[in-house]
């Protein structure tokens, strides 16, 4: 008969100190457990298990050999190992080096690689995004006028030329299009540009995320990542990088952060806007769900991505200001506040009142 085993309660096993050969030794495949949950033990497997005396005799490790035949030819595997890609592996030495070069303990390793590798990437790209934005919003009076121009062309060309009004449409639209690609191209401002800061932003926090993922020994089918040194590499409340936050304050902290990055990031113009409300809302509920997934991490992952939305926010703060926005060339728009501070000062006590008088 079948028999159903619980991932959290293998895991508790493990990192209590029952030794991952006391499960082998009973029939219990430790990978599918970990990675699915809930696993099915059935005369397959218990083929596999017969053989890990032999294995272990030739020198392999049953364990090892067991991921392997369920995860080496899956894409996931292949994606995100610190065995098979390439970006996790190097990803992985880095914070390797920098920790034994630094000398430093793992939580400090982990907070100054983070903020290091954001303000050597992600804070260049956001000024460079923030510098499209801002042409793009000076160009609107120019597109404007173009838009009316042509407008006007067409209007006489229909006349003249009796088209009817779908073609109308398709000759505006395309003169339109074409000399605003030109008005883009002429002024280095497409507007896909000024997404390259989200393009660059996730695959480093992907990669980073997987990396620390592998190193504290949660990655499925690869259980020999496990870093020894992150289990005594923590500070304050959380002294084991393995284990997840014993009080969860790191998670909501995550939460707090990201809820303010989306209220700093929300175009007040735009405020009237049902899309744009339905979309704050969707990210809303995704910080939500990010902060009870994060407690159940690693606290070596939470406290990275901790520390990346932490750094996220102060980014947003800077860029708001408008001395910085000088000092690193972003035109200046109707859009800008000369004192960004204070009006967000402002917001937040507005808002906090008006939930107490809703109360």
């Amino acid at each position: 008969m079948d028999r159903l085993f619980l991932s959290s309660a293998v895991r508790l096993c493990l990192r209590n100190g029952v030794g991952r050969e006391h499960f082998l030794r009973f029939g219990v495949n430790l990978t599918p457990v970990v990675s699915h949950g809930i696993h099915t033990l059935n005369d397959d497997n218990r083929k596999i298990y017969r053989k890990n005396d032999l294995l272990a005799h030739s020198g392999q490790n049953p364990r090892n050999v067991i991921a392997r035949s369920y995860y080496k030819d899956s894409l996931y595997y292949n994606c995100f190992s610190s065995e098979t890609s390439v970006p996790i592996i190097y990803t992985q030495k880095l914070l390797e080096t920098i920790q034994t070069t630094s000398g430093l303990p793992w939580w400090a390793t982990i907070v100054g690689t983070t903020i290091l590798l954001k303000t050597a990437v992600t804070l260049p790209v956001a000024v460079y995004s923030q510098n499209i934005a801002a042409k793009l919003f000076l160009l609107r009076p120019e597109i404007k006028e173009i838009s009316e121009r042509w407008r006007k062309v067409i209007s006489v060309e229909k006349l003249k030329h009796q088209w009817t009004v779908p073609k109308a449409k398709k000759e505006f639209m395309t003169k339109m299009k074409s000399e605003i690609r030109s008005l883009y191209r002429h002024n280095n401002c497409h507007p896909l540009k000024s997404t390259a800061v989200f393009w660059v932003q996730l695959p480093l926090w992907i990669t980073i995320s997987f990396a620390l993922r592998n190193m504290t020994g949660t990655f499925p089918g690869n259980l020999d990542g496990l870093v020894p040194g992150l289990m005594t590499g923590g500070v304050a409340w959380f002294p084991n990088l393995v284990l997840i936050d014993p009080l969860s304050l790191m998670p909501l902290m995550l939460g707090v952060f990201n809820l303010i990055n989306i209220e700093l990031s929300t175009p007040r113009e735009a405020a009237t806007s049902r899309l744009f409300n339905v979309m704050t809302h969707i990210s809303k509920i995704l910080c939500v769900i990010m902060v009870l997934f994060s407690a159940m991490l690693p606290s070596g992952m939470t406290l990275y991505w901790t520390t990346s939305a932490g750094y996220g926010l102060a980014q947003n703060l800077i860029l708001k200001s408008p001395a910085f926005r000088r000092l690193v060339g972003i035109p200046k728009t109707a859009l800008e506040k000369q004192k960004p501070f204070r009006d967000i000062a402002n917001s937040f006590l507005k808002l906090v009142r008006g939930k107490g008088l809703a109360k």
